[in-house]
């Protein structure tokens, strides 16, 4: 019989304060706990910030029980990231004020975690790495970024590959990420296991498309095309906005926040929605797009297939393990003609549409939750 996973998770997390943050991490830590893991969860929050020094901001309580466990937000003073001489900057002031917070907190800690594990190699990698020598346990980090270019801001690559090479385990959530191990901090290969994320099918399904638009007090008629993300330049719905500009036909939803914020006549919604409804708008729509120019394994576009939407998305590698010509046409995402080529392509053709959407609802299950977070307990419970 398997020895218990006690589990000493160093992440972002939820609150009533920020609802929407880190959903899909929270998503993940239920499921693994709905598998048998015990899991406590630490979550630091900055108390005082030298760019907000006399601002003031609402913080979520030290402890709470959430989702059936233990969150733990110990504060600690962040310095941001301010440029300092000579190339360096208040990073890492940052980092070791979390790490001593997290040091603390750990060393109060009621019961003993036997594996820590965090998402994303800064700041929670390094403190999973930190804590995990503390208490003597093996410590994994999972990593799902799209570029460790800030990282490389502050840290040299050398100490990285360091960082990296002291976990026990890594999991990353697409090949390139596995690849950039490799071949950037020199890791050797079996030392990165690949899962890629997956999507709660439970929630994310397909809505009837007449109801969803009701309930999103959008038009019952005319084509809809579907953004989730960042409204930042990387994530590109500015670009989408152009590419349906020449097709006042068609009307768009941008569900997300950020700079970038959509608006003019076609954009029949701009701004964040709750992750619970989000199924609901996916299913409002008949084509998703998302022009990003880097992700690690998109979240967003998951969704978007376990609600069977066909997809219009960039022709990069990190797309290639995930979408085929079933389910999406890809483009260059910095060509506008390209993407509303793309667009058009769909929007004319109600029966591809058809075919593809039952071809993304095909394709999405292989990208269940459920089974990501079965993988990675049974990877997790052989450091034990």
């Amino acid at each position: 019989m398997s020895q218990e996973l006690r589990l000493l998770a160093v992440c972002n997390y939820p609150s009533d304060t920020r609802p929407a943050h880190q959903v899909f991490v929270r998503a993940l830590l239920r499921e693994m706990r709905a598998l048998g893991a015990d899991i406590t969860v630490f979550a630091p929050e900055p108390v005082w910030s030298v760019v907000r020094a006399g601002s003031r901001f609402r913080l979520p309580p030290r402890r709470e029980q959430r989702d059936g466990m233990s969150i733990h937000r110990p504060r600690y003073v962040t310095y941001s990231t301010i440029p300092l001489p000579f190339g360096s900057n208040t990073r890492r002031w940052s980092d070791g004020s979390r790490l001593r917070t997290l040091s603390r907190e750990a060393a109060a800690l009621e019961g003993s975690p036997n594996l820590c594990m965090a998402h994303f190699l800064y700041p929670h990698g390094l403190a999973a790495a930190h804590l995990g020598g503390l208490l003597r346990v093996p410590a994994v980090v999972s990593l799902g970024e799209s570029s460790f270019d800030r990282y490389e801001s502050t840290y040299k690559p050398e100490e990285i590959g360091r960082l990296l090479a002291g976990f026990s385990g890594i999991i990353a959530n697409s090949p390139l990420i596995q690849e950039r191990c490799v071949v950037r901090y020199g890791l050797p290969e079996g030392r990165v296991r690949v899962f890629p994320n997956g999507v709660n099918d439970r929630h994310f399904y397909p809505r009837d498309r007449a109801e969803a638009r009701e309930l999103c007090g959008l038009p019952p008629d005319g084509l809809i095309v579907v953004f989730v993300g960042q409204f930042i330049e990387r994530k590109g719905p500015s670009r989408v906005l152009q590419a349906i500009r020449s097709r006042p036909d068609i009307g768009a939803v941008f569900l997300g926040y950020g700079a970038q914020v959509p608006s003019g006549p076609q954009v029949l919604h701009s701004g964040a929605v709750s992750h619970e409804d989000m199924p609901m708008w996916l299913s409002a729509g008949d084509v998703f797009v998302l022009p990003t120019l880097d992700e690690g394994c998109s979240n967003a576009i998951l969704e978007a297939l376990s609600c069977g939407l066909p997809v219009v998305s960039s022709d990069l590698p990190f797309n290639h393990h995930v979408l085929n010509d079933d389910v999406a046409i890809l483009v260059d995402p910095r060509d506008p003609s390209a993407l509303s080529h793309a667009i058009s392509t769909l929007v004319d053709d109600p029966g591809r549409r058809s075919a593809m959407s039952r071809a993304a609802l095909a394709r999405s299950a292989s990208f269940r939750l459920s089974d990501r977070a079965a993988r990675i307990l049974t990877f997790l419970r052989s450091f034990l």
